[in-house]
C-alpha cells in the first residue's frame, strides 16, 4: 500500500516538472521579443535624431525652392528659353556644387535638392524637361569626376532629384528619366570605364524600379531606361579578341 502511494506521488511529481519546463520553454521566446524601453539617454539621442531628420528634409526643400525660383526667374526674363536653358541649369548646378565645397558639408542633399528645384523652375516655365535633366545631371557627374568625388553617388542624387520633381509636377517620369540615365553614364565613362560601370550599375536600380512601376499602371509604355542602361554597358564592354 505504501509502495503504491509512493508511487502515486512520483507521478505526479513528475508532471507537474514537467508542466512547468513546457511553460518555461513557450513564455521564453515572448521575453525575448519584448522590445527593451529607452533609458533617459536613448530617449534624449532618439529624439535629437529625429529632430535633425526632420530639419535635413525641411534644408533639402529650401534648397529646391530657391532653386526653382532662381531657374523660373531667370529663365522667364530671357529672351529665348531654349537657347539659354541648358547654361542657366549648369550655372545653377555649378553654384550649388561649389556652396556644398565651401560649407564643407555633404552634397547628397544639396545635389538632389537643387536637382529637384532646377527641374521644377524649367517645368514653370514650359521648357524641355529630357534636355534640362540630362544638362542637369552631366553637371554634376562632370564637377565630381573632375574633384574626385565618387560619381556613381553624386550620379544617383541628381537622378533622384529629376525624377521627384518630373514625378511631382506630372510629366513623362520615363522618357525624362531615361535622358537623365544615359547622359549620366555617358559622362561618367569621360573619366574611365570603372567610372561609367560604377554609374551604370548604381543607376540600374533606379531603371528597374520605374520599369516595375510602369508595368503596374494600365496603358502605360514601358520604360526605356533599363534599357538604356544595359545599351550603355554593352558599349563600355571590352569585345573579345579573335584567335
Amino acid at each position: 500500500m505504501a509502495t503504491k502511494q509512493t508511487k502515486t506521488r512520483a507521478t505526479k511529481a513528475k508532471a507537474t516538472k514537467a508542466t512547468a519546463v513546457r511553460a518555461q520553454g513557450s513564455a521564453a521566446p515572448k521575453k525575448a521579443g519584448r522590445q527593451r524601453a529607452l533609458g533617459q539617454a536613448g530617449s534624449a539621442v532618439s529624439e535629437g535624431v529625429v529632430g535633425s531628420l526632420k530639419g535635413l528634409e525641411r534644408i533639402e526643400t529650401q534648397i529646391a525652392k530657391l532653386a526653382r525660383s532662381t531657374v523660373a526667374d531667370t529663365l522667364g526674363a530671357s529672351r529665348s528659353i531654349g537657347r539659354e536653358m541648358g547654361g542657366v541649369v549648369r550655372d545653377v548646378m555649378t553654384g550649388a556644387l561649389h556652396a556644398t565645397e565651401r560649407a564643407g558639408t555633404e552634397s547628397a542633399m544639396s545635389i538632389r535638392g537643387v536637382a529637384k528645384g532646377a527641374m521644377m523652375g524649367v517645368h514653370d516655365v514650359r521648357g524641355d524637361a529630357a534636355k534640362a535633366a540630362s544638362e542637369t545631371v552631366k553637371t554634376v557627374v562632370k564637377h565630381a569626376g573632375r574633384v574626385g568625388s565618387d560619381v556613381s553617388v553624386v550620379a544617383k542624387n541628381a537622378v533622384d532629384g529629376v525624377v521627384a520633381a518630373v514625378d511631382e509636377t506630372g510629366q513623362n517620369v520615363s522618357h525624362v528619366a531615361t535622358a537623365a540615365i544615359e547622359s549620366a553614364i555617358q559622362a561618367a565613362t569621360e573619366f574611365g570605364n570603372m567610372a561609367g560601370r560604377a554609374v551604370r550599375d548604381v543607376l540600374a536600380g533606379i531603371a528597374a524600379s520605374l520599369e516595375q512601376i510602369a508595368s503596374t499602371i494600365p496603358g502605360r509604355a514601358p520604360t526605356k531606361a533599363r534599357a538604356v542602361v544595359v545599351k550603355r554597358g554593352a558599349r563600355g564592354a571590352k569585345r573579345p579578341r579573335r584567335a
